[in-house]
C-alpha cells in the first residue's frame, strides 16, 4: 500500500494535482530509476528522475536531472536534488521493483543491478557514455 502512496505522490509532483484530476494516468507516468552518489562520495542512494532541465551559464549550459530520493520512515517524503545527468547510473529495473526494494529496506533487492541506456535526452545523446 505504501508504494501506491509513493507513486501517487510522485505523480502529483510530476503531473501536478490538476493533471491527475483531468485524467492523466499514473500508469503513463514515466520515471527513470537511478543510483547516485549521495549523500557523500562512495555511498549510493536510489532515486527517481522526475524531470530534466537545462541550466544556462554565461559560457554554456548543462543538462540537469531532478531526482527524488525517498526518505525514511515514510517514503512519500524525501529530498529532491538536481544534478548533472553524467552523474546518474540508470538502472534496468522497473519503478515498481525499485519501490519494493526501497520499502523492504533492501530485502527485496535484485541479485544484480544492471545499467541501462537512458531514453534520449534533449541535447544529450547518452549521458552515461564511458561510464560503467
Amino acid at each position: 500500500m505504501e508504494w501506491v502512496l509513493l507513486i501517487i505522490s510522485l505523480g502529483v509532483m510530476t503531473l501536478g494535482a490538476e493533471g491527475l484530476v483531468r485524467g492523466s494516468s499514473l500508469l503513463a507516468l514515466r520515471m527513470d530509476v537511478v543510483m547516485i552518489e549521495y549523500p557523500r562520495k562512495g555511498v549510493y542512494s536510489y532515486g527517481f528522475v522526475t524531470s530534466y532541465a537545462t541550466r544556462h551559464y554565461a559560457d554554456g549550459a548543462i543538462q540537469l536531472a531532478n531526482v527524488f530520493i525517498p526518505g525514511p520512515p515514510v517514503p512519500t517524503t524525501g529530498v529532491l536534488i538536481a544534478l548533472p545527468v553524467e552523474e546518474l547510473f540508470y538502472l534496468d529495473i522497473s519503478v515498481e521493483d525499485a519501490l519494493k526494494l526501497i520499502l523492504s529496506g533492501g530485502v527485496a533487492a535484485p541479485d544484480d543491478l544492471r545499467q541501462r541506456t537512458p531514453q534520449e535526452l534533449p541535447g544529450n545523446d547518452n549521458p552515461n557514455a564511458g561510464r560503467g
